[in-house]
């Protein structure tokens, strides 16, 4: 156990210690896939990854005894990406640090859980960060901040986007192939033939880029639609193991073929204290099952000071660093007035890479 304020304060253990504090709010509205995604860790804040459409077409023949056919690898770019930096921090107070410094073990075990009840406050300030992020890439098909740097519910204010490129034709009613919208009639209309819609939706996404949609994120009208649309209701009532989960409240997985996600009860709360509900009541986002293959997370680096002493030049200061990637914190001394200052960040942002694998529908109020 660490037992002076430079061990407690250390760079590498308040890094370790927030990257393993239990993560918070959120996750258990969005699949486990989408809140923990495959990571590509980057050195510095800057990656590269490749932006995939995907192919329908065949190899081509060739006669007998033919040279091969050469082919023009097509639908793949390449896409570079400032990997957004999030860092706050908090002053250690002199309480804590007359804690840490007595050789009392009772008073020192009171400063050690001081900070470390600081760093579990700042890894849920991170963790509802990456959560609320990857609920606004597939609610919005963007994420969108103000010039303060705090995370927005709409486009409305932002200075700073981070867009998805999400293909129109994916967004809103669902004109996939140009030759109409898939979401023709509104699900607020008990008549409207919401398993044909399903039907042609599954159709256009396998044609456009072979994923197939298993997962479904809906907003809060999206239960009542389906609890009153009489095609559904035929079949809620030949299963008895659907009407026990609309009993519940909730939409059933296996339903039209989907694993449903309530993702409506994911909140995140402004600066002010405002509780934004980022996803739309009527919308409803299709997805694949995550995978590397067209989503994952990009992590840059930041050098993380090893201890909390002040360097005397640039080489000591190098040599008492450590690189981190992802979430870090990290605690400095200050002198005026004497002190020490918890530093937390995080250097991350959820990757998109088939956006033509995610469908953002509004199924109600076009």
């Amino acid at each position: 156990m660490p037992t002076t304020i430079q061990e407690v304060l250390s760079g590498r253990i308040l890094t370790g210690t927030i990257q393993t504090v239990k993560a918070g709010v959120g996750e258990d509205a969005l699949p486990p896939g989408l809140v923990n995604p495959s990571t590509v860790r980057v050195e510095g804040e800057t990656g590269t990854y490749y932006l995939v459409e995907g192919t329908r077409q065949t190899a081509r023949l060739v006669q007998q005894s033919a040279p091969s056919v050469r082919r023009t690898m097509s639908g793949v770019q390449t896409r570079n990406v400032n990997i957004p930096r999030f860092a706050e921090n908090m002053a250690v107070k002199a309480d804590t640090l007359t804690q840490l410094e007595s050789t009392d073990t009772g008073r020192q075990d009171m400063g050690v859980q001081e900070v470390a009840r600081m760093v579990a406050e700042s890894k849920q300030v991170l963790v509802n960060g990456r959560n609320a992020s990857i609920i606004s890439a597939f609610a919005l098909g963007a994420i969108y901040y103000d010039s303060a740097g705090q995370l927005l519910p709409t486009s409305a204010g932002a200075a700073v986007t981070i867009n998805y490129s999400v293909p129109s034709g994916n967004q809103a009613q669902l004109n996939v192939d140009g030759t109409g919208a898939v979401i023709a009639a509104t699900w607020a209309t008990a008549a409207t033939g919401i398993v044909k819609q399903i039907q042609n939706l599954r159709k256009a996404a396998r044609k456009l880029t072979g994923y197939p949609l298993k997962h479904a994120l809906y907003g809060s009208n999206v239960l009542d639609y389906i609890l009153s649309n009489t095609q559904l209701k035929e079949i809620i009532n030949r299963s008895p193991a659907y009407q026990e989960a609309f009993s519940a409240g909730v939409i059933p997985n296996g339903l039209l073929g989907f694993t449903w996600w309530p993702a409506y009860e994911t909140y995140f709360a402004s600066a002010n204290g405002t509780v934004n509900e980022v996803f739309g009541a009527d919308t409803v986002t299709f997805i694949p099952d995550p995978s590397v293959e067209w989503y994952e997370r990009m992590e840059g680096a930041t050098r993380v000071p090893k201890g909390v002493a002040i360097a005397t030049d640039l080489s000591d200061a190098h040599s008492n660093s450590a690189l981190t990637t992802g979430m870090y914190s990290y605690a400095y001394q200050t002198l005026d007035p004497l002190g020490h200052t918890m530093v937390y960040g995080d250097v991350q942002c959820p990757v998109i890479k088939v956006p033509g694998a995610v469908f953002i529908a509004k199924v109600a109020n076009f």
